[in-house]
């Protein structure tokens, strides 16, 4: 299936989003042309570096795609895949309107996409066996930028930051370490002001909320806006810092 798709560039805006917070935003142009599938195909690989990392290189395999308004697909889609979702393996993304994320409008959900997101990004593996309870040193772990398989679609431990953690289970050799495999310091505490971040395709919004929950690197936790009392939930993407999510 295929169709031509309209989009006009658009420059810097002001938006009120996430509660009421004013913000800056910066929409890029689109290039117009290509198929459905490859459209589906760029929202699927967004959404994945929003999730690893900007750095990751993405192969997606569309297995089946599904629009209930397919005139959504001109002005841009982004897909969003359920909580819990793996790398290696079919998912289940639902699709939404860029346009109406990036103002803030209702979500509406205009169909899915059943895809396969393969991704290759720097990350540190297991160098020899590892105990549950060993702390890692230097010659615990090796830097890999190979395919990192069926892990969750989360932010991995980078070499810096592996250094000094505790293992939480019996480690094999070459395994990859995730934040599932070690003890992660909480990068967000409950009651701490944290920087919000939100992703649509080439925007980018920030703002600033307050943590309800504590949580490390990959959790969802619950989060306010201190301004509007709006409740937020975000994805703990660095230290004092979250991506928020439906």
């Amino acid at each position: 299936m295929s169709t031509k798709w309209f989009a006009s560039s658009r420059g810097s805006r002001w938006l009120g989003m996430l509660g009421g917070a004013v913000m800056t935003a910066t929409l890029g142009a689109q290039e117009p042309g290509g198929s459905l599938e490859h459209r589906v195909t760029e929202a699927v690989s967004s959404v994945v570096r929003a999730r690893v990392g900007a750095a990751a290189k993405v192969e997606v395999t569309v297995v089946r795609t599904r629009l209930t308004q397919p005139e959504a697909a001109e002005a841009g889609l982004v897909a969003e895949p359920p909580p819990g979702a793996r790398l290696g393996r079919p998912v289940r993304f639902a699709l939404f309107r860029a346009e109406e994320l990036a103002t803030g409008g209702r979500r509406r959900r205009v169909g899915y996409v059943m895809a396969e997101a393969r991704v290759e990004i720097p990350h540190v593996r297991a160098a020899r066996a590892l105990s549950r309870g060993q702390t890692i040193g230097a010659g615990d772990v090796e830097v890999s930028n190979t395919d990192v398989g069926q892990v969750p679609m989360a932010p991995l431990p980078r070499l810096d930051t592996a250094l000094g953690l505790t293992v939480a289970r019996n480690v094999r050799a070459g395994e990859l370490l995730s934040s599932s495999v070690v003890r992660v310091t909480p990068l967000v505490r409950t009651g701490e002001s944290v920087v919000t971040r939100v992703a649509v395709g080439a925007l980018r919004v920030t703002g600033v909320a307050v943590a309800r929950q504590r949580g490390q690197l990959g959790e969802v936790i619950k989060l306010v806006n201190k301004e509007s009392g709006r409740r937020l939930r975000g994805r703990v993407v660095g230290k004092g810092e979250v991506e928020v999510v439906p």
